[in-house]
């Protein structure tokens, strides 16, 4: 039998898995990640390392698990972005005047310029991936997906958590 001929046959069933929310995320991640990794690649920077620049911008002095915390990412992929950012001299660690064993990271100038230089696109790449919706329509899936994920965030490997070390 040919694939061709099977094809009416298929998509009916098909159709009922495009439809499922779980497989319309997953589109909806690879397109946003697409669309917004073209939007960094220019800088020479991943999507997740701009939010770590941002992270960085936001809260100067940060350790790495809060870092991981507040971006929802592991601790080793963390620790392997911070690695390349800090090589790349994008940032830097020096030991916490509290507890020596801990890091804080801090932007450097050169992090800092990358981080506001890619800025603008960032932010229409937000604007690109949303464009398909009118602002009511946006505003309502933004707030949709705040419930979907802070619902749910529990079943990540890399839970957010917005708590800082005291």
């Amino acid at each position: 039998m040919k694939w061709g001929n099977n094809v009416k046959q298929m998509k009916p069933k098909m159709e009922r898995l495009h439809k499922m929310p779980g497989f319309l995320m997953r589109r909806c991640s690879q397109i946003s990640v697409a669309i917004l990794h073209e939007s960094t690649a220019a800088y020479d920077l991943t999507v997740t390392e701009w939010a770590i620049l941002w992270a960085l911008e936001v809260s100067s002095g940060i350790d790495q698990t809060g870092l991981s915390n507040w971006l929802a990412v592991d601790r080793s992929s963390i620790a392997r972005l911070v690695d390349g950012l800090e090589k790349r001299n994008l940032l830097k660690r020096s030991p916490s005047a509290d507890d020596k064993r801990v890091k804080c990271m801090y932007s450097t100038k050169k992090g800092s310029n990358a981080f506001n230089k890619a800025r603008d696109s960032v932010e229409l790449a937000q604007e690109q991936i949303m464009e398909p919706l009118t602002k009511a329509e946006a505003k309502t899936f933004i707030s949709l997906l705040h419930k979907l994920v802070n619902s749910n965030n529990e079943y990540s490997r890399a839970p957010l958590r917005l708590t800082v070390r005291e």
